[in-house]
């Protein structure tokens, strides 16, 4: 956890920096938009609408339809994740690494709360199990996208602070 006297900015400058040296090798422009774009993900720990994106940054810096565009770009080149809200809202996050971040978003306050390593573990243990099946079959180019939706009940203690435990099967 950052300290109130630290900063995360060693690792936005790294995520932009890589994310950067990535759309370069492909060909692409780095524009001011997508470097801001880029460092507004990075100081994200849960996912944001391309609507709230455009917000952050400015809505005087591009419009809407850029945002979506440098969204499809990052996505293309594996720097972010999409997903989406219990509403469909298509919601972006950067790439962690080279597992998936598995959460529960809440259909009332759209916040997202991450499950717990291990029982993320399992679930990405179960999708690789899939996604090698389909390999085997023939399909190329296998994804998945795995959201769990819920209301969190009244009486169940804040879980932002933390992260969600699936109980064990019995």
């Amino acid at each position: 956890m950052i300290s109130s006297t630290q900063t995360n900015q060693p690792f936005v400058d790294n995520y932009v920096d890589s994310s950067i040296q990535v759309l370069r090798q492909a060909g692409h422009r780095i524009t001011q938009v997508r470097i801001e774009l880029l460092k507004a993900l990075a100081r994200r720990d849960t996912p944001i609408s391309v609507e709230d994106l455009h917000e952050l940054i400015g809505k005087d810096r591009c419009d809407l339809v850029t945002v979506y565009r440098c969204m499809a770009t990052f996505e293309q080149h594996d720097l972010v994740v999409r997903s989406y809200r219990h509403s469909g809202t298509t919601i972006y996050e950067r790439k962690q690494g080279p597992h998936q971040v598995y959460r529960v978003i809440d259909k009332i306050t759209h916040e997202a709360h991450s499950i717990g390593a291990e029982d993320s573990e399992r679930i990405r243990a179960a999708i690789d199990n899939v996604e090698r099946l389909l390999r085997e079959s023939g399909y190329s180019q296998v994804s998945h996208v795995l959201e769990f939706f819920a209301v969190q009940a009244p009486a169940v203690p804040d879980r932002t602070a933390g992260s969600v435990q699936i109980p064990a099967a019995p």
